[in-house]
């Protein structure tokens, strides 16, 4: 047993260092590394200049271009013939008028694949804008006044400053009243003896007080007076102005509180005499406010002034506007756009239309497949509608939906490319050296968890997170390839090796590892991890497996049976058989 640990140690050891002893060697190694190639390197250096004589053919269907095959035939989906990718699917053809823009050709299967919708841009009727500031304002529909029906003293003030919300049903204050005692005494007096008739008039007494009904009802459960009477919110909103304080006391002529809501506002604003006649009352007007940065809203013009400012020549209209957030503070600026006019001009569906630092451009349609990134000068916008100002004629067609135009070659060649990597399998995938090392963190994580159990000392979890780490470095460099894949999982398995708690989980923990890292050891890097002597063993029990240095093989998992796990090196024959099929289940990313 000590013989076989001092061994494993002084393995680990290599491993660890290697990194260290080539990069002290950089110059050296680089040489060596463009110089030597081992029998496996050879064998798929030949396969990879095969499937590159396979791979300039390749066909795809019109309808479905995520399937791609490398015969011609049929598409196993919808049965259509497929069509051959060329090296470019876009041809680049020569600048456009003086926009100096390139103009791009497509295969009609190809543009009707991918969903491309047209419009015309034609001369159609807009409204116009007209501009204004406004200022807002409380909506005094929704004021709320709460006064006392009774002479009395407030004895508790629940809500007792202004800027507090009160909602309906809210307790609001609690009243002495000696008028309020005696009419409860009055109504237990008839509840006990009187009629029916004398029982509803002491009753309704009451609720003409101010008494709420669920008072009253506790008045008859207690068959007693309630000297403190509780009085709740007959109506929601925020205290703006509060008449009273503990102690006040206060007659039907006191005013207790004022509440508003602000879930809706008014904008009132003024606008040029001889614009007041275009506007109808339940017309639309867009709000910007300059404090609430790029916010919006839509309100509708509720009231039209009848009269007109004699020094101002301007006219008032009131706006109503949602304010659910309660962003909209009365007494605020904002900026009011109001449609009003209407005019003929050269418009396009506005999602037609593109931006970027050079300014607006659309993609327009020259027929026979062909398109071509146009720069246009615009004007206002209405109604889902922009109007075009130059760059455009009358009927001309442009491209309402498919970004893909616009890309143009370099995109779609950058989709074919990053498809191609991320169906690339890991044995042809190119890994510097560097890299390769920070991938052994991954198995010498499965060394050290060995170790531990094979010499019986804990796991220690800070032991193992030289694999996360490395992990994480290479699902992110590697992202959109099959090792981005590999690496999350293993770091999954790592994580879960930290926190197991007892031998069962980890013997589970490191079985799943292992199983994750199984192909890449025995096949995708099969003479790699041969010349480092590393051996995979499964306990036939248990179904394990583990891999350690050396083939004198320490069952982790306790005394079963033992079989090794041979390295395999495909032929050509069969990593080209491979490499088609990926091709053929792998879906497209289309552009």
């Amino acid at each position: 047993m000590t013989s076989i640990r001092s061994h494993t140690l002084i393995i680990l050891v290599f491993l660890t260092t290697l990194g260290s002893v080539i990069r002290s060697m950089d110059l050296l190694l680089n040489v060596n590394l463009e110089k030597q190639v081992s029998p496996l390197g050879f064998l798929f250096s030949q396969a990879m200049a095969t499937e590159r004589e396979i791979e300039e053919k390749q066909y795809t269907c019109p309808m479905h271009p995520h399937y791609i095959s490398s015969e011609l035939g049929t598409c196993p989906i919808c049965g259509m013939n497929l069509v051959e990718i060329k090296n470019s699917d876009a041809k680049l053809e020569t600048e456009i008028g003086e926009n100096k823009r390139t103009a791009v050709t497509i295969p009609a299967e190809m543009v009707q694949s991918m969903g491309v919708r047209t419009g015309i841009a034609e001369r159609t009727r807009l409204s116009r804008s007209v501009r204004a500031f406004g200022s807002i304002v409380e909506n005094t529909r929704l004021k709320a006044s709460i006064s006392s029906r009774v002479k009395g003293w407030i004895i508790d003030l629940k809500k007792n400053s202004i800027g507090d919300h009160v909602s309906v049903g809210d307790l609001f204050y609690t009243l002495y009243s000696p008028d309020l005692i005696s009419a409860q005494q009055d109504f237990l007096n008839a509840l006990r003896n009187g009629s029916s008739s004398r029982k509803i008039a002491a009753k309704r007494r009451l609720e003409l007080l101010g008494v709420s009904k669920n008072v009253i009802r506790e008045i008859v459960k207690q068959d007693k007076v309630i000297e403190d009477i509780p009085f709740f919110a007959t109506a929601s909103g925020t205290i703006v102005d509060l008449g009273i304080a503990k102690g006040t006391y206060v007659t039907p002529m006191t005013s207790i509180a004022s509440l508003q809501s602000f879930e809706t506002v008014w904008i009132e604003t003024s606008v040029a005499e001889k614009d007041i006649g275009k506007f109808k009352k339940g017309n639309f007007a867009t709000i910007s406010a300059p404090a609430l940065g790029e916010w919006m809203g839509q309100g509708i013009i509720t009231y039209i002034y009848p009269t007109v400012d004699k020094s101002t020549r301007t006219g008032r209209i009131r706006i109503e506007l949602g304010n659910e957030k309660n962003l909209l503070k009365p007494g605020a600026f904002v900026n009011v756009v109001f449609d009003v006019e209407q005019s003929s001009v050269l418009a396009v569906p506005s999602e037609a239309i593109l931006r970027s630092s050079k300014g607006a451009h659309v993609v327009a349609v020259l027929g026979q497949g062909r398109f071509a990134p146009l720069s246009v000068k615009t004007g206002f916008i209405s109604e889902g509608y922009t109007q075009i100002k130059s760059g455009l004629v009358e009927g001309q067609e442009v491209v309402v939906s498919g970004q893909f135009l616009i890309d143009s070659e370099s995109a779609l060649q950058e989709s074919f490319a990053k498809l191609k990597k991320s169906r690339l399998p890991l044995s042809q995938l190119d890994i510097p050296e560097g890299d390769l090392l920070m991938i052994d963190h991954f198995i010498e994580a499965g060394l050290y968890v060995h170790e531990a159990l094979i010499d019986g000392y804990d796991v220690t979890p800070a032991n193992l997170q030289a694999g996360i780490d490395a992990a994480i470095y290479i699902a992110k460099k590697y992202d959109g390839t099959k090792l981005k894949d590999l690496a999350e999982k293993v770091k999954v398995n790592i994580e879960t090796l930290q926190i197991s708690r007892n031998e069962t989980e980890l013997f589970k923990s490191l079985n799943d590892l292992i199983s994750t890292l199984e192909r890449w050891i025995i096949f995708e890097r099969a003479a790699r991890y041969q010349e480092r002597d590393l051996s995979l063993f499964k306990d036939q029990n248990s179904g394990f497996i583990w891999v350690q240095i050396g083939r004198e093989a320490s069952n982790p998992y306790g005394i079963g049976e033992i079989k090794s796990i041979s390295y395999k090196q495909p032929s050509v024959s069969k990593r080209m058989n491979i490499d088609q099929k990926a091709r053929e289940i792998v879906p497209h990313v289309s552009n």
